[in-house]
């Protein structure tokens, strides 16, 4: 009985199908990286780079560049697909917005990604100072291909607290949540070079304003959201400002900030937030020294609370201009106060909120020199 179970067996594999939906990676045309601009009569233009390896005993990879017009998305990948054989969207990493494109309604644009089975979700997405196609144009940049740099380019300025980590997979529930914005990284040539301009803000589906590169790391810090490290390099003594002994650099590890936000509500409906962020720093720079006297440690200590204070109170100056609830205070509305949230038209009404920011800076240490 078994011998006869063993053959039914060894018989039945001749009869099972093969992949029938297999797709060769070999014979793939891989998309590493893409873009979006918005044509003067409101079209889309999908910039994509393509990855191919050149034959021979040595191989290299290279870069070809491919663009299309189309009425929507859609519209224009079908255009791309016609001019590429084997064209694969599910290794792209990293997703590049024009400003003008950016502008307006982002949902609409990213609709396909959502709805196609084979969109990674963890690619980067960076708004562009400009076109998205004139980067994506260049192929290398300091002798990488493009799609690679962009990707280091980001994934650094994460690290470094330059704005949060955001993915395809993460900014979708932020555009759909009524009480909470998000912000992108926001990047632009320089020459031959691509570098970090600073962080695009959004409200709701548009980008609404922007902030410089130290406006966005302290952005990051009072979201609560930093990366491995925060560094700020600011003048703390008088003098002139080109003299470099009048300032001092810091650094924060990220695991070490500690951020409170407490939003409280008034009689009369008016939304206060208090936000305090705890601060412990490294001396990274400080020519003057004299750390190891408490007198100049204090002192220090008092004069980087106070322009971080100030500067944090600028930075949602421009959160509230750009109507960008970067910080999610409508979204503590909606949990703790729901009564409150249903009269507020938070379009209207976020600019209104009063914010007491405070952040307090503690040298805790001063490099290997005492």
């Amino acid at each position: 009985m078994r011998k006869w179970v063993c053959w039914l067996m060894i018989a039945s594999v001749f009869l099972l199908p093969g992949c029938w939906d297999q797709d060769l990676l070999k014979d793939a045309r891989l998309v590493y990286a893409k873009g979006y601009d918005r044509s003067p009569d409101g079209k889309v233009i999908q910039t994509l780079v393509i990855r191919r390896v050149t034959p021979g005993e040595e191989p290299k990879p290279l870069n070809t560049v491919h663009s299309a017009v189309g009425s929507t998305v859609r519209d224009a990948s079908e255009s791309n697909l016609l001019k590429i054989d084997n064209l694969r969207f599910y290794k792209f990493q990293v997703e590049l917005l024009g400003e003008s494109l950016a502008k307006k309604d982002l949902f609409s644009y990213m609709d396909v990604i959502y709805r196609d089975p084979e969109a990674p979700l963890t690619a980067k997405f960076a708004v562009v100072d400009g076109k998205a196609s004139d980067i994506l144009q260049q192929k290398k940049v300091s002798e990488k291909l493009i799609g690679e740099y962009l990707v280091k380019l980001i994934e650094s300025g994460e690290e470094q607290s330059t704005f949060p980590q955001e993915t395809v997979q993460s900014i979708r529930p932020k555009m759909l949540d009524p009480g909470r914005d998000f912000v992108l990284p926001d990047i632009k040539q320089k020459g031959k070079e691509v570098v970090i301009k600073g962080a695009a803000m959004f409200h709701g589906h548009r980008m609404t304003g922007t902030l410089d590169p130290d406006q966005s790391i302290l952005f990051t810090l009072l979201s609560g959201e930093p990366g491995k490290s925060a560094r700020f390099s600011k003048k703390v003594n008088p003098g002139k400002v080109t003299n470099p002994s009048n300032y001092i650099t810091v650094s924060a590890d990220g695991r070490k900030v500690k951020r409170k936000m407490k939003v409280n509500v008034r009689r009369n409906g008016e939304v206060e937030v208090d936000l305090e962020v705890n601060l412990p720093v490294t001396v990274m720079e400080y020519a003057q020294d004299r750390l190891d006297e408490e007198k100049q440690v204090k002192r220090l200590n008092k004069t980087l609370s106070k322009i971080l204070t100030e500067e944090a109170d600028e930075v949602i100056g421009k959160m509230k201009k750009a109507r960008c609830d970067g910080l999610g205070v409508g979204r503590q509305l909606i949990a703790y106060h729901p009564e409150v949230w249903k009269e507020k038209k938070w379009s209207r009404d976020y600019p209104k909120v009063r914010f007491h920011p405070k952040v307090k800076v503690e040298i805790v240490g001063s490099g290997i020199l005492n």
